[in-house]
């Protein structure tokens, strides 16, 4: 849903501004976040947490809002962070990745991230938003995973 309200809020090629987004209570989401783009003439441009759902807090085991979002090592396993923002930020265009992980260590976890580009009125991207969402299948008694 998130996407359709992003494509629904675009002006022409340009991805919507943050305000020109009709969200209905979703940026509330626990699963969605909103990064901002500070000073996106620096290359890389660098990025800051403004907003983190519950659910991603409660997974990270701590509060990201008003973090840059380099400030939390030791979660590869989500992917490049920094590396998703930039293409996203710089492309224009939303960002979806999409993995299942197995570590032969408990139930395999699947991962998905969308990550969707706000600009301001200058036409410069301003804000990211994104939604993460994380599944854990059961593993069946006889050894196959569930679906």
């Amino acid at each position: 849903m998130a996407y359709l309200f992003w494509k629904a809020a675009r002006r022409g090629n340009r991805p919507p501004c943050l305000a020109d987004v009709q969200w209905q209570g979703a940026l509330d989401d626990p699963h969605m976040f909103t990064v901002a783009v500070e000073n996106p003439d620096l290359q890389p441009p660098r990025f800051r947490y403004t907003r983190i759902g519950s659910a991603l807090e409660q997974r990270l085991g701590r509060g990201l809002a008003g973090l840059p979002t380099g400030a939390h090592p030791g979660n590869d396993y989500v992917g490049s962070l920094e590396g998703a923002y930039r293409r996203c930020a710089r492309t224009l265009t939303p960002s979806y990745e999409y993995a299942n992980y197995n570590f032969g260590d408990g139930a395999p976890i699947t991962f998905e991230r969308l990550i969707l580009p706000l600009a301001g009125m200058n036409g410069r991207i301003t804000h990211l938003i994104g939604v993460v969402l994380f599944s854990e299948q059961e593993k069946r008694p006889n050894g196959s995973e569930g679906s």
